[in-house]
């Protein structure tokens, strides 16, 4: 069997296991080389189609109960080490940069998760003395909505993203 990008991507995409080399099992799946693989993941990474390989941890399996979105009144100047600051709490596990709005002037936002609001609050103040006791205002989750992964091979067979 020919091994197309899209098998790749397909099996690359799918729970990978806790062991030391996930892309050696993958290509064990696919019958090649982890070299193969690593190949074609450092192409697509090359060209800006992905980011980054990384694991993503159920939060609430572990106790964290309470999350916030935390939007931070931060100039343009100090956002690059507000941030930095900010992901050296364990709590923190987004950080994402946008434009200000005309009647909302927050340009920096962070994820908090926490075992309850009080420590949640908690973490949000010892955060904004670390940056300076910028203005910001916090969001609690009222209800966390399905979440779910992309459907990497429907997305590849639909005509927008096929090669020709």
């Amino acid at each position: 069997m020919k091994i197309t990008d899209k098998h790749i991507i397909s099996i690359v995409s799918a729970q990978v296991g806790i062991v030391s080399r996930p892309f050696k099992s993958c290509a064990v799946e696919l019958g090649t080389r982890e070299e193969a693989v690593v190949g074609f993941l450092r192409e697509l990474k090359n060209a800006g189609v992905i980011r980054r390989f990384g694991a993503v941890l159920n939060h609430y399996s572990l106790g964290l109960r309470t999350n916030a979105l935390v939007a931070w009144k931060i100039d343009a100047d100090h956002i690059d080490a507000a941030a930095q600051k900010l992901l050296l709490f364990s709590s923190i596990s987004h950080c994402y940069w946008r434009k200000k709005a005309r009647h909302w002037p927050y340009s920096l936002y962070t994820m908090v998760h926490a075992k309850n609001k009080k420590e949640c609050l908690f973490i949000i103040g010892n955060a904004a003395r670390a940056i300076g006791n910028p203005e910001y205002r916090v969001l609690f989750t009222v209800k966390e909505l399905k979440k779910r992964k992309a459907d990497i091979p429907a997305l590849l067979s639909r005509k927008v993203f096929k090669k020709g």
